[in-house]
């Protein structure tokens, strides 16, 4: 059983435009091992030429036959190969390299809004309303001495920077 949340983190993974670009690189490194591998077949070549003269002259042509034979130095090959093979493990290295960074990426942003989500709840259904209920005790009582307007200033003060407080967390 796979999370949605943790599907739709490889969805947008794998449909990144640098994660294709990558996976492209790697498809191409593996065609060109294809073709280093090929290298090790002999190559035949026939050639046919021929010549015709408009000045008198007799015509000539010429048949060619070719071997190439990339076994009898086997290391060119085998290094041309071995040199494939290294750069298709580097591009898949990379290539899951970028993943994970990409994904560790997905996941910080997600942590980071459920933590957000978490703070603005907190403020929505706890924080505000005690600061309003405090607000409203501290206007109830009769201003009658110094201590009483301190306490009612400092709760309207703190009402106001929660609120603002709320706000920021709601935008961040």
């Amino acid at each position: 059983p796979v999370s949605p949340q943790a599907q739709e983190v490889s969805n947008l993974v794998s449909r990144h435009p640098k994660i294709l670009a990558m996976s492209s690189e790697v498809e191409a490194a593996e065609s060109r091992k294809s073709a280093a591998q090929a290298e090790y077949l002999p190559n035949l070549m026939v050639e046919y030429w021929y010549n015709r003269r408009f000045d008198n002259t007799p015509n000539n042509s010429e048949l060619m036959v070719g071997v190439t034979v990339p076994f009898l130095y086997f290391w060119q090959p085998k290094r041309m190969v071995n040199a494939a093979e290294a750069r298709v493990i580097e591009k898949e290295t990379e290539l899951n390299g970028a993943q994970i960074n990409f994904r560790l990426q997905l996941m910080k942003n997600y942590a980071a809004l459920a933590s957000l989500r978490v703070q603005s709840l907190a403020y929505e259904t706890k924080i505000l309303p005690n600061a309003e209920r405090r607000l409203k005790i501290s206007h109830g009582l009769a201003p009658t001495d110094m201590e009483s307007l301190a306490e009612h200033r400092e709760s309207m003060e703190s009402e106001v920077n929660l609120r603002i407080k709320a706000v920021e967390v709601r935008a961040g």
